[in-house]
């Protein structure tokens, strides 16, 4: 299923709902003083939606 996310969406949550982080490993981070690192890659909006 494909997800639209736009500019003022969360990219921790985004990463999340995509299945390339978990909230555990999030939490993980967190708790280790670790940064989790998303890559973001704009792309141009679609004319349509088809």
């Amino acid at each position: 299923r494909r997800r639209v996310y736009t500019d003022d969406s969360d990219i921790l949550a985004c990463a999340v709902h995509a299945g390339l982080l978990t909230w555990s490993a999030v939490g993980r981070a967190r708790e280790t003083g670790e940064d989790v690192r998303v890559v973001v890659r704009v792309i141009p909006t679609l004319s349509s939606m088809a």
